[in-house]
């Protein structure tokens, strides 16, 4: 019989071998991988470029990320103290506020006392009514003479005749004032000024007294003002403490002065109590660290106050003033006896 071929063995006729059906050669196989290979490798390399610079790329971003979170952390940790500080700041400036507030009363009830007409009575009496005034001292003024004062503007000659002693804290015992005022009264280099030889206290408790003088035989007025003003210049110059501040850890220089009208005292109680405050406030801003932030101005130095305008500073701000225009730029409480700043104040 006739062997049937598989039709995979048999061979083509003739004419019908096609090229790309032929067998393939070892030469024409390896270039077939070479081209491979170097296609292979083409690929590879474009591919390698890309990765680098997609590494790159995240190297830098990582750095930018870390300097990034570096800055963020210096905000969070800047936010979190400006809002500590105004957390600590806020009470003290409703304290002011309301100390501002409590003075603006004060003042108004001094300018609405009806002054002493010929009944007479000592010039201190509207102290003790007051509970010894607004400011740090504040000394209300009258006028024995009925018809010669006009709104407590104008000294009594007995008023231009009495020094004001100050140095004590507020609501300081009768007592301590009178046996701590000795101590200038015997200084020996005001020996033979005074009149007197006992300071004059009106009330239980006081924070200043009076020291009255008169024209001696064969003075004259001027002659009278003259040793007044010695008695000034020599406390001024004693830089003397009264035992009873250092004790409270509230040292306060003793100095005298004249009296002054009711004017010119409330404006001096405005400046007074304005610096008084702002240096407590000074003091209470702390940092982190429990140190006062701004040391400079817990110092009465740092202050310019202009005692006949009322007006007081503090480096370039002017925190408030009895007579000058207040700033129209910042918050400001305007009162009797002149306004204040408390964005300087807050400062």
């Amino acid at each position: 019989d006739e062997v049937v071929e598989s039709p995979t063995k048999r061979a083509l006729p003739a004419g019908e071998v096609h090229a790309a059906d032929r067998p393939v050669t070892g030469s024409e196989l390896r270039q077939l991988l070479q081209l491979h290979a170097s296609e292979m490798k083409e690929a590879w390399r474009t591919f390698e470029s890309r990765l680098d610079k997609a590494e790159h790329a995240q190297q830098k971003q990582v750095g930018e990320i870390a300097s990034l979170s570096g800055r963020v952390k210096i905000n969070e940790k800047d936010i979190r103290d400006v809002k500590k500080q105004q957390e600590t700041l806020q009470p003290k400036l409703d304290s002011l506020t309301e100390d501002v507030r409590n003075l603006k009363v004060q003042l108004d009830e001094v300018k609405n006392q009806p002054i002493p007409g010929a009944r007479g009575g000592d010039p201190a009496q509207a102290l003790a009514r007051q509970g010894g005034g607004a400011g740090d001292s504040a000394v209300p003024v009258t006028d024995n003479h009925p018809g010669t004062n006009s709104g407590g503007d104008v000294l009594s000659e007995e008023d231009q005749r009495t020094l004001i002693m100050e140095g004590w804290l507020q609501d300081t015992r009768r007592a301590m004032i009178e046996t701590e005022a000795d101590i200038v009264f015997k200084l020996p280099e005001l020996e033979g000024l005074f009149d007197v030889d006992k300071i004059a206290v009106f009330g239980p408790r006081r924070s200043v007294g009076m020291v009255k003088f008169v024209v001696r035989n064969g003075e004259t007025i001027g002659q009278m003002r003259e040793r007044m003003w010695k008695v000034i210049r020599t406390v001024s110059q004693a830089k003397l403490m009264f035992p009873s501040t250092k004790n409270m850890g509230e040292e306060k220089q003793v100095w005298m002065s004249f009296m002054k009208t009711r004017t010119a005292r409330t404006r001096t109680a405005l400046i007074s109590m304005v610096r008084r405050v702002t240096i407590g406030l000074a003091m209470d801003a702390k940092d982190e660290g429990g140190g006062v932030v701004h040391m400079e101005h817990t110092q009465m130095s740092a202050y310019d106050m202009d005692w006949s305008a009322g007006t007081i500073w503090c480096g370039v701000h002017k925190i408030a003033s009895a007579t000058h225009r207040g700033p129209k730029d910042a918050e400001v409480i305007t009162m009797h006896g002149g306004w204040v700043n408390l964005d300087a104040v807050g400062q």
